[in-house]
């Protein structure tokens, strides 16, 4: 999981991209960079930590001009976590009407990246071993033989397999594409007629709007398997022109450019089955932001109420009644105002009383300045960060029972610390609900997953989590309420593999049965 954006056709990209970053700032925070073009050359800026870490030294109307971006803000999955790593990554292609630089970000986990890896290098090329999966792309596309940088790309992708989202950027165009089961989300945006942003949130959009930088209001999901292109140049291709973006369904069409700043939208082999992670909607993405189309607000609501109908259907439960549903901030505190408010009406109907369950939202509050911790690179760090990351109200939580709402329970770092944290402060008793299922296997579709081990779940029974964590009672979401709350009850487009531990259909699923992405 990164977060990657990119501007075209806009005065100081660099600027608008980095903001767009800065809102993406959740998705990693390894490092960052920004690529950027003026029709002559390619210039990059990047550095480690956070975004204005990053960038604090870099005049962007200097050293990052012109009017197309990209950028990226790393999580490392693949790769060592270092500088030597950090995205974009650029190189010089020898093309026929010359030579042409090339920039590349991404955001997912190429599955055969060994298997490339070993074809590269025998052709030639040179790749460390602990080289992030991104640099495979731009090897293929070097190796190309084809004629444009387009149908290079395209011939790339019908190489490469897993879950992506690549912005890929030259003096003389820009790219967007994504995996055809479409795992992690790539946004688009049109402000005016010809200026175009690319994130992989529409959060990125929404705070440009909020600055008053950019209208952008035009927003269009990217479907699984599409390319969108942009020429700068004139006479690069010979095929019959694609209907425009915003007008028209993609569809497999050959192409043709007569005029410069030509775009192009092309659907190319999309997967018969959908792959949306539903991790993204539980952790990943912002909170105001809709991934794949689905408000993560509505998702995250939808599990409270889930949480709260199983509540009130245990007896147990509503013998003696906590007095405090907290969330654990911040992908917590909406699934838990929802979870108190459908608890108390679900009672109210049945003993025309109010429960005395409240809902409390700065119960639990984040320290300042502690990023993430679940997408930290090893357990010492995540650790260290966990005794420093919360700040308890001691008055809301003394000798009151409680309901802990967390999005998520993965390797039970978050909750050791913060279960003691809670007793210290004095909390009578502590329930704790997770909005998501149990995690009980590894992903490697870009989610910092790696190996079953880690997880409590796909080690211990719920009684022994909760032995664990010292907590008085635990309930963990179904797979069932995830499908429900993210509009897919039949299953039939998301992927609940770390959940289920079984694969999506097995008929289209590209990772399982080697298929090309792509056809050449």
């Amino acid at each position: 999981m990164c977060g990657i954006a990119g501007v075209y056709n806009v005065g100081h990209a660099s600027k608008y991209t980095f903001h767009m970053l800065h809102a993406l700032q959740p998705r990693g925070h390894d490092g960052a960079g920004i690529a950027s073009t003026d029709g002559d050359d390619l210039f990059v800026q990047k550095g480690p930590g956070r975004v204005v870490q990053a960038f604090r030294n870099v005049n962007f109307k200097q050293q990052l001009l012109g009017d197309m971006a990209i950028g990226n803000n790393r999580y490392a999955t693949t790769g060592k976590s270092s500088t030597y790593n950090l995205h974009p990554f650029v190189m010089w292609l020898d093309m026929p009407y010359g030579r042409e630089k090339v920039a590349i970000v991404h955001n997912g986990n190429i599955t055969n990246y060994e298997e490339l890896r070993e074809e590269v290098i025998t052709r030639g090329c040179i790749v460390p071993d602990d080289s992030s999966d991104t640099r495979i792309m731009l090897y293929l596309i070097y190796l190309s033989q084809k004629e444009t940088l387009y149908d290079r790309i395209r011939d790339a992708c019908s190489r490469v397999q897993g879950a992506f989202a690549f912005l890929i950027m030259s003096t003389k165009g820009f790219f967007a594409f994504t995996d055809p089961q479409l795992f992690h989300p790539l946004v688009m945006g049109r402000e005016g007629n010809d200026s175009y942003y690319f994130a992989s949130e529409d959060v990125a959009f929404h705070a440009l709007n909020d600055a008053t930088l950019a209208r952008i209001d035009d927003i269009a999901h990217l479907n699984g398997g599409e390319i969108v292109a942009f020429f700068n140049v004139e006479g690069q291709f010979s095929r019959e022109k694609s209907p425009h973006f915003m007008g028209g369904k993609p569809r497999d069409v050959r192409l043709y450019v007569n005029q410069p700043r030509q775009m192009i939208r092309e659907a190319r082999v999309p997967a018969k089955r959908s792959c949306h992670c539903t991790f993204e909607h539980i952790y990943l993405a912002a909170r105001k932001s809709t991934p794949f189309g689905m408000p993560s607000e509505q998702v995250q609501r939808t599990l409270g109420a889930s949480l709260a109908q199983w509540d009130f259907q245990d007896s147990d439960f509503l013998t003696e009644l906590p007095d405090l549903v907290l969330g654990v901030p911040n992908s917590g505190l909406w699934t838990a105002e929802c979870y108190a408010n459908e608890f108390a009406e679900l009672y109210k109907k049945a003993y025309h009383k109010h429960p005395g369950l409240t809902y409390h939202q700065r119960g639990i509050m984040v320290n300042e300045g502690v990023d993430r911790t679940f997408i930290e690179p090893n357990q010492s760090i995540r650790e260290t960060l966990m005794k420093r990351k919360f700040n308890i109200d001691v008055h809301t939580v003394q000798g009151k029972s409680i309901v802990v709402i967390d999005d998520s329970i993965v390797r039970g770092t978050t909750m050791r610390t913060l279960v003691r944290q809670l007793r210290e402060c004095g909390a009578r008793a502590i329930h704790l609900r997770s909005a998501a299922p149990k995690l009980i296997h590894e992903c490697i579709h870009g989610v910092n997953i790696e190996t079953t081990d880690e997880l409590i779940a796909a080690q211990h029974t719920v009684e022994e989590i909760r032995a664990l964590l010292d907590v008085d009672s635990l309930k963990f979401n179904t797979i069932p309420g995830l499908l429900a709350a993210v509009g897919d009850p039949y299953d039939d487009r998301s992927c609940t593999t770390c959940f289920s531990g079984s694969p999506p259909d097995t008929d289209s699923y590209a990772m399982k049965l080697k298929l090309p992405i792509y056809a050449p």
